[in-house]
């Protein structure tokens, strides 16, 4: 048997999909409980907690928790309503494929190879990619064609490969 050119090549993976505002809040508070910053507050919360209850007053730890939802729940909702993230609820059509990703919108069309992606990761029912450290396209998984989340899977993980942050300056 010879071998064939096509042989471990995927084929294209269309996706069609629409961020809406609560998809991306939801995101971002999943990615704030998987964050640093929010083990070292839960940590500060656990530390009060146990504070109030040895000197029997839960004032300031009332105060606390006030502060922590009311500032993290603040970022959210303004992360999701600023008007500069308008153009990231549109209707998008990507096109996955070994050479890289196109994403076409009404207005444009790019493509990306996949050595500029920096990195991607599944979040309950969402993929991430990630062009820089802090944007990324939302891949619903509801939305990848029957049966291919697997293949889709695979050829995130064939092209993707997670480079460091360089720091310092060249």
């Amino acid at each position: 048997m010879t071998g064939s050119p096509n042989r471990g090549r995927i084929p294209p993976i269309l996706i069609e999909s629409t961020l809406t505002r609560p998809m991306y809040a939801r995101i971002l508070f999943l990615l704030g409980l998987r964050s640093w910053g929010f083990v070292l507050l839960a940590a500060v919360f656990l530390y009060l907690v146990w504070w109030s209850i040895n000197i029997g007053s839960y004032t300031l730890l009332a105060i606390y928790a006030g502060l922590l939802v009311l500032i993290y729940v603040g970022a959210v909702l303004v992360s999701v309503l600023t008007p500069k993230n308008r153009r990231a609820y549109f209707p998008v059509k990507y096109t996955f494929s070994d050479s890289g990703i196109t994403k076409e919108t009404a207005s444009v069309t790019q493509s990306f190879k996949w050595n500029t992606v920096v990195r991607w990761r599944r979040i309950c029912s969402y993929y991430l990619i990630y062009m820089t450290r802090r944007s990324f396209f939302v891949i619903p998984k509801a939305k990848i064609p029957g049966g291919k989340a697997d293949i889709f899977e695979k050829l995130l993980a064939r092209n993707i490969v997670r480079r460091r942050a360089k720091f310092g300056m060249r």
